[in-house]
């Protein structure tokens, strides 16, 4: 729904984190308005919003190790198979990272179990890290809004007209 009302043609990344971003929030407010601040259904909420924020962190790790070796990779001319080989080693690592870094920082591990046996590829990490990269930006705007949801949204949309996106919520959220 929120692609029908903010969209910027061209730029998946910030269509599909501000979308993550409203419906995480507009979700949270509506266990408060339906169940109330101090209800189960909240704490549940917010318990799986804040394991969310754990796996979003761990994902941006990924994408940042596996961007940082390819980019190491190809400045030292590997070939292909060096750099499949390579690549799987950091994915295992990452893993592994996941089990030691992030597993202890979740509310309710049992839920994300199969994060330690999957099998990463380009195509998860780059699909994960287009949803779940940089929604601290939308959250500053927020804030900077007085956490006013009309307000904010309207940056979102003035910020999808902009040529940088998240320039511009940055430098919204600062002037603010």
């Amino acid at each position: 729904m929120t692609h029908a009302t903010i969209y910027k043609s061209g730029d998946a990344d910030f269509n599909e984190a501000m979308a993550t971003f409203v419906g995480r929030t507009a979700a949270q407010r509506f266990f408060v308005a339906r169940y109330g601040a101090d209800s189960d259904e909240l704490k549940a909420a917010m318990d799986r919003y804040d394991d969310e924020a754990v796996i979003d962190d761990f994902v941006v790790r990924l994408f940042t190790d596996a961007k940082a070796y390819y980019e190491a990779a190809a400045a030292r001319g590997d070939d292909r198979e060096t750099i499949i080989a390579g690549r799987d080693a950091v994915f295992d690592a990452s893993v592994a990272s996941f089990a030691s870094d992030y597993e202890p920082k979740l509310k309710k591990p049992d839920d994300w179990t199969r994060l330690r046996s999957l099998k990463i590829n380009n195509a998860i990490i780059l699909g994960g890290v287009r949803y779940q990269a940089g929604l601290s930006d939308f959250a500053d705007v927020l804030a900077a809004a007085g956490d006013d949801f009309p307000i904010a949204l309207q940056v979102f949309s003035d910020a999808a007209k902009a040529a940088d996106s998240r320039s511009y919520l940055r430098q919204w959220a600062m002037e603010h």
